[in-house]
């Protein structure tokens, strides 16, 4: 199936996004509240109002398409489409003014991930992929690091909120000697991205969810890697644990480290 209408839209929708974020990001005009019952987890005003516009937009375009959203949950989530939306991943970097952020929009159709954009404004990179289509970085073709020795890779460390703390703690305690180096930036869609663009060869995560994850498994997907949980087995759609990287490598990670703590 072409998918390409559906990424011409979102491509869109995610660089207008991008605008707003770099308007007050160069204007240093950005400010963040903790989320109600959630003091680790920080939100602007830019989060709200862009998912208030891709809303607006998805519905005005799809009608009957559901919509899963970072700030304001799911509606109509028994539709065949569904769209998977973060405005702002990395949002503690962007109201603290660094430029290690992006907006994430994905298209899920039949519990299957087709479509995905990452945009990160700031970077000037904007990440898409279609199912079968390929995985590309401003228009030219991405693949995934072929390393496959894991004592020579770098790896992102990521969590899904602060109650992993001490998952992130545990992995990053057992692992450090069994692999080149981690990094925590903060953002999944940075480092979700840098992964299919081969500039580090895993991920883990722990505690994602579908909009945190799903452009980035189809970038990595189509870039020639893979998208597993600890397990070892294919990623799917309610899945909390996720490992990206080229094949050989996320599964030596799966069996030879300690992931699930």
């Amino acid at each position: 199936m072409d998918y390409s209408d559906y990424l011409d839209f979102a491509k869109n929708l995610a660089f207008k996004a991008g605008e707003i974020c770099k308007d007050a990001y160069y204007k240093h005009e950005v400010g963040s509240t903790d989320k109600p019952g959630q003091a680790n987890h920080v939100v602007t005003e830019y989060d709200l109002r862009i998912e208030e516009f891709y809303r607006k937009s998805i519905n005005e375009k799809y009608p009957e398409h559901g919509i899963y959203g970072e700030e304001e949950g799911v509606t109509n989530k028994d539709a065949e489409y569904l769209w998977a939306l973060d405005p702002i991943d990395g949002t503690s970097n962007f109201s603290r003014n660094l430029p290690i952020f992006g907006t994430l929009i994905a298209l899920v159709h039949n519990n299957e991930v087709v479509m995905g954009v990452c945009y990160l404004p700031i970077l000037d990179e904007m990440y898409t992929a279609t199912k079968g289509g390929g995985a590309f970085l401003n228009d030219e073709a991405i693949q995934v690091s072929g390393e496959d020795d894991l004592s020579q890779a770098y790896a992102f460390l990521d969590r899904g909120g602060s109650r992993y703390n001490e998952w992130a703690k545990d992995v990053y305690s057992g692992s450090q000697n069994k692999v080149k180096g981690f990094r925590i930036l903060g953002s999944c869609a940075v480092q979700s991205a840098w992964i299919a663009s081969g500039r580090f060869q895993l991920l883990f995560n722990h505690g994602g969810n579908l909009y945190d994850f799903a452009p980035g498994i189809l970038l990595t997907r189509e870039a020639g890697g893979v998208a597993i949980n600890f397990d070892g087995n294919d990623w799917q759609i309610g899945d909390k644990e996720l490992i990206l990287g080229n094949a050989k490598l996320a599964h030596k990670a799966a069996d030879q480290l300690t992931l699930r703590t």
